[in-house]
């Protein structure tokens, strides 16, 4: 072989090399490579080294020579490294040796940390996970060096207030997580166990879902009783054996003398020691609902003040002993039955402040759900009351669980794509919690109103699910689909009805909605919900969990005006509801839309000052022109801005695409004319949905490429200046597209279209006007439009260009009540940062009832928000839930600036609401970005068969001790 080709193949050898190690280093984690590590005698762990205080590596019969001090562990395999480094995955974690300010990584909201507790998750549920056949792989961790390294980190971690204020259920689950003293993991194993044990011998599959809905003492003695007479294999003795020998751990009777190893360690003089002995002494022998009160007392005492205690030490002990007396609430909640609806308040009334103590609730939600609760006095009580408290209950239940959820949702969403049995993560926390006994109590209080107004909400004909709340009224009949996960840009199909955990902020129209996390009540996608009475409800992950055996069949769907569910079988359906489809399908009427006023004048840009509503549908859509008009009622609330008129953008459509030998209007309404061509003469309806969007999809390519006319961008130089003060590229900005074909009195259109956030740069400016003019050409945007419209060709895009305010908080109000309330109330939903509420964010949500009072629906579950800084683009800041995002200056400020706009827009208008209005708030000042009309589907709240799903109330009432 010559010397030159010699040298050609030793490069390409070398680039295959370097290649494959690139694929290496880039390989997507799949389950596959989990599969591999759990049948690996190694596991994760290449090999065994001694680690030396002197940062030298020794093999693992050659311990470091004395005096010199070193811990023995594994190493980990190579691609384990390269997750961890690369892609931030924790697949293992041995702690010895870890920094605590990694190990806590702050940068990521904890991720190392969260990751750390669902791989013990994962240990625990499914035989060792990766461990599997490494179990007994000896000296891979050091439970001594575990534990002392453990003990360390929960001392630094708790030396800051700050740091317990804003993660205090973090820290207390972590607490159960971090081997630091004794392994406080029992109801987590026994809900283990007993998983392993029904997964090997489908036979104790009911005592198993009886653990794992209702763990109570009289489960072990069960359990025994079923092992009775039975063959078991090798492996399920042991799991039987070690899910017994927890289960008596973990239902052991109290024994008051345990405390005493937290009490000594709190100084003698604090607060805690004090109240501590008051509560030993309490509750020595004390009956089950007395024990149980007070350590709901004791809870909340314990958060309120472990930072009176300085010693480093006495602060984990704090949250050992929260978590140690969670655990004997669970255990005096299981066996203490309520029968009146006396003893029923009774017992939320000290739930709730346990909830507060073991960290499910914020301090300000606490006092804002007492509220809610505290007025159930007196022998009696009205049953439309009654429906209120019981709608506290049950938001009790959504926002403790989503406490939990939003503490672990990005870790778990990463560890789903390769391993899904991380689904169960949150169960199992919710689970090992007093919210589940709050679940039942809530259940039964559910059942109770149901068996007097005879109207309950049902979920295939279970009547007392707790956390149900209808959001939107409507019916559907379809296939039920139920999604664990639900990814953005996921293809849905229309006539389905989905159950998932969230709504993506990108929906397509469905047939019917039912989802864990609502976001808000008045985002874009609930508008357009609730605008073409799509039904759609609140529920509980337990209720999705128990959906899954129904995926695939045909059901009926119905949610009332006032939010009652009904969801069975389409094969249950009376003839009544039969009937309801063939009349819908009758009702059902498109609409045209006028464009006989529109003006195109190719020339003129408009600022936006100098327009107002009457402009609407003439030369702008009616964001520009309701915003102008604000501008002229509210000047030193509503920031400058120039419009792109429709004239413009059909000046730009008249040209030819380059290249092709048409314009892109030729173009546009060739693609619709050929639609409705095809549809006349009988041609299956989806594929040429298919050809239409494939179409469409071909010009927002060709609209994005436009070259701009001169006269435009001169215009566009000339009226930044004059109008923002600067000149393109020196002020960011948003462009927001502005159609003819939204805000109507039959058609929100709310979101459908684009919205560029806080543009900086010239050509990205430039090119955004083309990008928003594309927009209602996009699937999404079509596909609502077709649902009402009959002439979607007509659509005529302007844009209105406002300056960035980089606000505090930001959000919507609705002049109305939504999803609580009536006309004449208000709903208010913000979140922290810029684009709050709209985009379906878990956000903080009132109703302001006329009457004066105050609700709070729901606390934002949102860790991260938006920011635009000055440069451009965003960046994502991350929020602690210590604080509400809305103080009351703030609702007061809102609530008198809200009826301000509806009664100006109303003598403008000639209207009377209810309407919709985007708002944000910047050191205390707050900025109107938005107001169109609230829109409705008249057919759905008017719908005798919804109506009547609600309960009538007719003065009755309910005796309290009955």
């Amino acid at each position: 072989m010559t010397e030159p080709i010699a040298k050609t193949l030793f490069r390409v050898f070398i680039l295959f090399i370097l290649f494959n190690s690139f694929e290496a280093n880039s390989q997507k984690l799949t389950n596959n490579y989990i599969q591999s590590l759990k049948e690996d005698k190694r596991g994760p762990y290449k090999d065994i080294k001694w680690f030396c205080e002197d940062g030298t590596v020794r093999e693992a019969r050659d311990p470091c020579p004395e005096p010199m001090e070193g811990v023995q562990h594994a190493r980990y395999k190579d691609n384990i490294e390269r997750y961890a480094d690369n892609d931030h995955i924790f697949l293992d974690q041995i702690l010895v040796g870890s920094q605590n300010e990694d190990f806590w990584d702050e940068a990521n909201q904890q991720s190392r940390l969260k990751q750390y507790q669902i791989t013990n998750f994962l240990y625990d549920a499914d035989d060792g996970w990766i461990l599997e056949a490494a179990k007994n792989y000896r000296g891979a961790k050091q439970i001594e060096d575990e534990q002392k390294w453990g003990q360390e980190f929960l001392e630094w971690v708790t030396n800051s207030d700050r740091r317990i204020k804003e993660n205090f259920l973090l820290l207390r689950l972590a607490a159960e997580d971090i081997p630091h003293g004794e392994d406080n993991r029992v109801s987590q194993r026994v809900r283990a166990y007993s998983k392993l044990l029904a997964d090997s011998n489908s036979k104790f599959m009911d005592l198993r879902i009886k653990i794992h809905n209702n763990p109570t003492r009289s489960d072990i003695a069960a359990t025994k009783k079923w092992n009775e007479g039975k063959t078991l294999n090798e492996t399920e003795k042991e799991y039987l054996d070690l899910l017994i020998e927890n289960m008596e751990e973990m239902h052991k009777p109290f024994d008051v003398k345990e405390l005493e190893q937290y009490v000594r360690y709190l100084p003698k003089e604090s607060t805690l020691r004090t109240e501590m002995n008051d509560y030993s002494e309490m509750v020595d022998g004390a009956s089950t609902i007395l024990r149980a009160s007070e350590t709901c007392r004791m809870l909340k005492v314990i958060r309120d003040n472990i930072y009176d205690t300085k010693w480093k030490e006495a602060r984990v002990k704090m949250l050992d002993l929260s978590n140690h007396l969670e655990d004997v609430l669970n255990n005096d909640i299981a066996v203490y039955e309520t029968e009146s609806l006396a003893e029923l308040r009774d017992k939320f009334c000290y739930l709730t402040e346990g909830l507060y103590g073991a960290g499910y609730l914020e301090k300000w939600e606490y006092a804002q759900v007492r509220n809610d609760l505290d007025w159930l006095q007196g022998g009696k009580v009205s049953l439309e009351h009654l429906d209120d408290y019981r709608y506290a209950t049950n938001k009790l239940v959504q926002w403790s669980t989503q406490m939990v959820q939003s503490l672990y949702v990005e870790p778990i969403s990463v560890f789903h794509e390769f391993e899904p049995k991380v689904d169960g993560f949150i169960d199992d926390k919710v689970r090992s919690s007093i919210i589940l006994p709050l679940g039942r109590t809530v259940e039964k209080l559910n059942n109770l109103f149901n068996n007097t107004a005879n109207a309950p909400s049902s979920i295939m004909g279970n009547t007392e699910f707790a956390g149900l709340q209808g959001l939107n009224p409507g019916l559907a009949k379809g296939q039920l689909v139920v999604l664990s996960e639900l990814k953005e840009g996921m293809d849905l199909d229309a006539s389905k009805i989905y159950a998932f955990d969230r709504p993506p902020s990108d929906l397509k129209p469905v047939a019917g909605i039912l989802n864990v996390k609502e976001g808000n009540p008045v985002s874009h996608v609930q508008l357009l919900a609730r605008n073409l009475a799509i039904p759609n409800a609140l529920i509980s992950s337990d209720v999705l969990k128990s959906l899954d055996k129904y995926d695939g069949e045909e059901v009926f769907y119905a949610v009332s005006p006032k939010g009652t569910l009904r969801l069975k079988l389409a094969s249950k359906m009376t003839d009544e509801e039969k009937k309801l489809f063939k009349k819908q399908g009758e009702d059902k009427k498109r609409i045209r839309i006028s464009t006989e006023k529109i003006i195109l004048d190719p020339d003129s840009l408009l600022n936006m000052a100098e327009i107002g509503a009457s402009s609407s549908g003439k030369w702008c859509g009616p964001k520009a022109a309701n915003l102008g008009q604000l501008k002229q009622m509210f000047p030193d609330q509503v920031v400058e801005g120039v419009v792109i008129p429709f004239g413009v953008f059909k000046d730009h459509m008249l040209q030819n695409i380059p290249g092709v030998n048409e314009s892109y209007w030729t173009f546009l309404n060739r693609i619709f004319n050929n639609e409705k061509d095809m549809l006349a003469n009988g041609e299956n309806k989806k594929e040429v949905e298919c050809i239409t969007l494939q179409e469409l999809g071909q010009l927002r390519n060709y609209i994005e490429k436009m070259p701009l006319k001169a006269s435009l961008v001169e215009n566009l130089e000339n009226n930044f200046f004059k109008l923002f003060g600067k000149t393109i590229g020196n002020i960011p900005v948003f462009l927001r597209s502005d159609t003819n074909m939204e805000d109507l009195p039959q058609f929100t259109g709310a979101g459908l279209n684009l919205t560029l956030f806080n543009v900086l740069n010239r050509k990205e400016i430039l090119d955004g006007i083309k990008k928003v003019w594309a927009s209602p050409y996009t699937e999404r945007s079509y596909q609502w439009r077709q649902q009402y419209l009959e002439n979607p060709e007509e659509v005529y895009p302007s844009i209105l260009i406002i300056p960035s305010v980089n606000v505090d908080k930001s959000g919507v109000i609705i002049t109305k009540g939504v999803s609580r309330g009536s006309d004449g109330d208000m709903s208010i939903s913000f979140s922290r940062g810029v684009g709050g509420a709209v985009d379906g964010q878990s956000a903080e949500s009132y109703v302001l009832y006329k009457r004066g009072y105050t609700e709070l629906i729901s606390p934002g579950r949102e860790t991260k928000y938006r920011a635009i800084p000055t440069s451009g683009g965003s960046t994502v800041e991350f929020a602690a839930f210590t604080e509400p995002v809305l103080d009351r200056n703030d609702i007061v400020g809102l609530q008198k600036i809200a009826i301000q706009i509806s009664d100006k827009m109303d003598k403008v208008t000639g209207g009377h609401g209810p309407y919709d209005i985007e708002l944000g708030i910047k050191d205390g000042k707050i900025w109107l970005f938005q107001v169109r009309p609230f829109v409705e589907n008249k057919s759905a709240n008017g719908s005798a068969y919804l109506k009547a799903l609600d309960p009538t109330f007719d003065n009755k009432y309910v005796v309290l001790d009955e």
